[in-house]
């Protein structure tokens, strides 16, 4: 099933899509109250599938780096394992750009969440999650280990994802020129 794509740029647009009333853009309250909910439940749900692809991804990587590990030192003996090194780093390479693109994925998709919410909220309790309180504290210093930052933990792993990537390409391309 084909769903329709509708790219809203104003507060105005989004609410006449719940208005019972298109002309008044006040929406029902009860409408967006349930609206909000399944937005919140929804955002909630992808963030949960996100750090489960995420574990996913993790454990066949890190397989993948213990046969490697594993085959490097049978090689390391004397015998020919330069095609078997070459298929576990293709395979690492495969898995770690394939978690790179479910990562984009699913940001994209909570992110849309959130813009819901975002949108709904200020009609059933107020800027509530769009409102972040000033912390004395959130400046980053590397020597203070117990101050808070507001780092992206989501973008922090997309980062960990291209650099196990890079490491997984450098592995196929040294590989390569000796396979």
């Amino acid at each position: 099933m084909k769903y329709s794509k509708q790219n809203i740029n104003s507060v105005s647009a989004y609410r006449t899509l719940f208005s019972t009333n298109p002309s008044n853009l006040t929406t029902d309250a009860s409408r967006a109250k349930a609206a909000l909910e399944q937005a919140l439940d929804t955002r909630k749900f992808e963030i949960e599938l996100y750090w489960k692809r995420s574990t996913y991804f993790w454990i066949f990587i890190a397989a993948a780096f213990g046969g490697f590990g594993a085959i490097y030192e049978r090689a390391k003996e004397g015998s020919d394992h330069g095609p078997m090194l070459l298929l576990i780093s293709g395979i690492g390479l495969i898995f770690s750009f394939s978690w790179i693109l479910v990562n984009k994925a699913s940001k994209f998709w909570q992110l849309n969440w959130e813009r819901h919410v975002d949108m709904l909220e200020d009609l059933v309790y107020g800027p509530l999650y769009k409102t972040v309180l000033d912390h004395d504290n959130s400046r980053f210093t590397a020597l203070d280990f117990n101050s808070p930052f507001h780092f992206s933990v989501s973008r922090l792993n997309q980062m960990v994802s291209y650099f196990i990537t890079s490491i997984w390409s450098a592995f196929c391309t040294l590989l390569f020129g000796f396979a």
